[in-house]
């Protein structure tokens, strides 16, 4: 019983540590989010409705 626990950490702490050494992806499959799927800032000077309920 003991073997099999101990067997279980230590296969479980090296897929852990394998996984936290996997390389990233490269930078160049990175995109900026695109213009329409940005938001402006609120003017001080807009409507703000309060929520309804």
């Amino acid at each position: 019983m003991k073997r099999t626990t101990a067997l279980a950490i230590f296969l479980g702490t090296a897929l852990l540590a394998a996984v936290a050494s996997a390389s990233p992806k490269p930078s160049e499959d990175i995109q900026a989010p695109r213009t329409s799927e940005l938001q402006s800032p609120r003017q001080s000077n807009e409507d703000i409705q309060a929520p309804r309920g």
